[in-house]
């Protein structure tokens, strides 16, 4: 909407996202204020307008929101759950696989899903003491079992690996990979049993 017609109305105009051209008709992005210039009766008699240019920024923004992209595209390809949670510990992410092996719904997760929700009762306070002591730095990068649990209740083995997230050196999050281990433990046990069996033999 042109600024002029905005202050000829008394009206005010607060940083509003505007591309312009120039004279060699390069377009810029600008982030535009204006306010009307009133005299002592109150009429306007012109405008203050500033519009920085913040092209680059928007040119910044776009390749970053280009490169999450592909990053989420190449995640949702791998056959192991990707998270990430805040300093809460709600989760913030999770790629496609993640979802499906818990029977979440999108919409389940932004709805909001707490990082000890997949987990089994009889491990959450565990849990919550690993993730707390991982954040801190207290934990090693070592891969950890859980029992973890669906969202119908099923339960099934899982092996975590998990990191902290930091930003301007500060702990703003975790950030791991939780693998199904449901067929490595069946063929465990079978490798047991017959063990034994050749054992009785």
């Amino acid at each position: 909407r042109p600024l002029s017609r905005v202050i000829l109305k008394g009206e005010r105009v607060e940083n509003e996202l505007a591309l312009i051209r120039r004279g060699d008709d390069v377009g810029r992005w600008v982030l535009a204020s204006a306010s009307p210039i009133r005299n002592e009766a109150g009429e306007i008699v012109g405008g203050l307008v500033v519009f920085p240019d913040v092209t680059e920024l928007r040119q910044a923004q776009a390749a970053l929101q280009e490169s999450e992209k592909k990053f989420r595209d190449l995640a949702d390809l791998l056959p192991q759950a990707l998270f990430e949670a805040d300093a809460t510990g709600k989760l913030t992410y999770a790629n496609r696989f993640g979802l499906e092996l818990f029977g979440y719904s999108r919409e389940n997760f932004e709805r909001g899903i707490h990082i000890k929700d997949p987990v089994s009762p009889g491990e959450r306070e565990r849990a919550l003491q690993g993730i707390g002591r991982r954040m801190a730095g207290q934990l090693p990068q070592a891969a950890v079992e859980y029992t973890a649990m669906k969202a119908d209740g099923q339960e099934f083995p899982v092996v975590i690996y998990a990191s902290p997230i930091r930003k301007e050196g500060a702990v703003v999050g975790l950030r791991g990979i939780l693998i199904d281990m449901t067929e490595r433990k069946r063929l465990e046990n079978q490798l047991i049993q017959a063990q034994k069996m050749e054992a009785i033999g």
